[in-house]
C-alpha cells in the first residue's frame, strides 16, 4: 500500500537481486556495486547473507555471483500460482502419455531457458531434470526464446555461444545454420532440432504466450529421432500446435 512504512534494507537488497536477474550472467561484486549505486562493502554484506539462505551463490573459481537454488524455488512457487502454467503442465502429461515422449516445460531463467517440469520417457536416458539450462543456439527450446522473446534479453547470450565463449561451445550450430533456424521459428511458429546436440535425439518446441502476447514458456517434446518426426506434416507437431493454440486462446482443456 502506498505510504505504508516498509523495511528499507529489504528494498535495497532487492536492487541487488534485480541486477542479477537483469544481467542474466554471473557478476563481479564491483559490477553489482556499480549497477546498484551501493558501496562495495555494503554489497558484500548483503551477498554474504543471501549466500547463507541460498538466494545467491558464488563461483569458487572466479568469484562471480549468481542467483542461487532458493531463488529457483521462489520462481517455481510463483509459476505454480499461474493458471496458464498449470494448464501447460496438463498438456505435458497428455502428450507424454499419447506419444511416449519426454515432455518439458521451459521458462526463461537468469541463465537462459530453464526446465521447470519434466515428464520422463522410459526409453530415453538423458540428463535433463528440473533446473537444467538449455543453450540458445543448439536446442529447440533455445530457438523459441531467441526468436520470440525480447531481443535485448537473449542477443548477447546467443552471441557468446556462437563465438564459443560458453563451456558447451562445441555443441553450437554454425552461425548461418542458427540464423536460418531462428527465421524458420518466426515463420512457422515452432522450433525443431534433429540429432543435435545429441545424435539420435530430436526435439520439437512451441511457445506459450500470455494474454498480452508475451512469451511465458515453451512446451518441448524430446524423443528418439527414429520415432519423433520433425517433418512439417508430423502428427506430433500438429497435435502439439493444436494444444498450444487452444491454450493461447484461453481454452483450459
Amino acid at each position: 500500500m502506498a505510504g505504508t512504512r516498509g523495511i528499507q534494507s529489504i528494498e535495497v537488497g532487492g536492487r541487488l537481486l534485480s541486477s542479477l536477474v537483469a544481467n542474466a550472467t554471473p557478476m563481479m561484486l564491483r559490477d553489482l556495486a556499480l549497477a546498484t549505486g551501493l558501496a562495495p562493502a555494503q554489497v558484500h554484506a548483503y551477498l554474504t547473507s543471501y549466500r547463507r539462505i541460498g538466494l545467491v551463490e558464488q563461483d569458487e573459481r572466479n568469484g562471480l555471483y549468481r542467483l542461487g537454488p532458493f531463488a529457483m524455488r521462489l520462481g517455481l512457487g510463483r509459476l505454480r500460482c499461474m493458471p496458464l502454467v498449470n494448464q501447460a503442465s496438463r498438456i505435458l502429461g497428455r502428450l507424454a502419455d499419447e506419444y511416449n515422449l519426454m515432455s518439458l516445460l521451459v521458462v526463461w531463467g537468469p541463465q537462459g531457458p530453464t526446465v521447470v517440469q519434466v515428464v520422463e520417457e522410459s526409453s530415453l536416458s538423458l540428463n535433463i531434470r528440473r533446473g537444467t539450462v538449455f543453450e540458445l543456439t543448439s536446442t529447440a527450446s533455445g530457438h523459441i526464446f531467441t526468436a520470440l522473446s525480447n531481443p535485448g534479453q537473449v542477443a548477447q547470450m546467443a552471441e557468446d555461444e556462437l563465438n564459443g565463449i560458453t563451456k558447451k561451445a562445441q555443441r553450437r550450430l554454425a552461425r548461418g545454420t542458427f540464423e536460418a533456424a531462428i527465421e524458420a521459428v518466426r515463420r512457422r511458429g515452432y522450433a525443431v532440432i534433429k540429432n543435435t546436440p545429441i545424435p539420435g535425439v530430436s526435439a520439437i518446441s512451441a511457445p506459450v504466450f500470455s494474454p498480452a502476447r508475451e512469451l511465458v514458456a515453451a512446451i518441448t517434446l524430446v524423443g528418439p529421432s527414429s520415432r519423433l518426426s520433425v517433418d512439417e506434416d508430423s502428427a506430433v507437431i500438429r497435435r502439439l500446435l493444436d494444444d498450444i493454440h487452444a491454450l493461447n486462446q484461453g481454452d483450459p482443456a
